[in-house]
């Protein structure tokens, strides 16, 4: 008799299974269009992704779980979903949801290019609790046998910085190394790390940590001039990093 239950259990399931399968996008957004549920935050049209087109949406929950209004709509929780323009199907779903007031997200490609342009597609959530540290996360989509990968690389704080290679497949990372009694504006001696890709998977190489102090991001310096001033006073520590290789296009922390 138990296994008669399990046996009717598994059978419901693979039924509902099929049957969410075949919905159409429109019915699979259906959810997320009850705007006393969500807010539709952003639309992408036509994003390439490993030379497939997708559409991007992402909503904010409106309501908390006491189904009270968020006072802020950065502090409510995030949910991408990806369609496939050419099979017109939900590919992803995911849900963001960090305890912090602020919750800022983007998605972009190196160099500030067109999100419709070959390469890379990044995700970037940065988050803080309103004071003046932050944190957060950089991760890359690929779309591999019919499979939406979302990939994280490296998480980051408020004196990070990050710098992309031209090619797409590097990645600098400067982390601001604090000493006793240092504020955000003073000086810092950095941890300089490279992250480099192959086979759809970003490997870490620590380049090591400089002997003397440079600006703070809070100094707003282009980092194209701090990684100048490394190179020149520590050209031991830069000897494997050609700067024109990289792009500072698009100066991220």
């Amino acid at each position: 008799m138990k296994n008669v239950f399990l046996i009717i259990l598994c059978l419901i399931f693979l039924i509902n299974f099929s049957c969410n399968s075949n919905k159409t996008k429109d019915e699979q957004l259906n959810t997320y269009s009850d705007t006393t549920t969500f807010i539709t935050d952003t639309v992408l049209n036509n994003v390439e992704i490993d030379n497939v087109q997708f559409t991007i949406m992402s909503f904010r929950d409106k309501l908390d779980e006491h189904r009270e209004k968020f006072k802020f709509v950065t502090e409510s929780p995030l949910t991408v979903v990806i369609i496939n323009n050419n099979s017109n199907k939900i590919v992803y779903i995911k849900k963001f949801d960090f305890d912090h007031l602020y919750l800022y997200y983007s998605f972009h490609k190196w160099g500030n290019q067109s999100l419709n342009n070959f390469g890379k597609l990044y995700f970037e959530i940065n988050t803080n609790a309103g004071g003046s540290g932050s944190s957060g996360k950089i991760y890359f989509f690929n779309f591999k046998n019919g499979i939406m990968n979302l990939n994280n690389i490296f998480d980051f704080n408020e004196l990070s910085y990050t710098v992309f290679n031209k090619n797409d497949n590097e990645i600098l990372l400067l982390e601001a190394i604090w000493s006793e009694g240092e504020s955000h504006f003073e000086k810092h001696r950095y941890t300089i790390s490279k992250y480099t890709c192959s086979n759809e998977y970003f490997s870490k190489n620590l380049i090591g940590q400089t002997k003397f102090k440079y600006a703070s991001y809070n100094d707003e310096q282009p980092i194209h001039q701090t990684l100048s001033e490394i190179k020149l006073n520590e050209p031991i520590l830069m000897e494997s990093l050609y700067l024109d290789n990289y792009s500072f296009a698009q100066e991220k922390k």
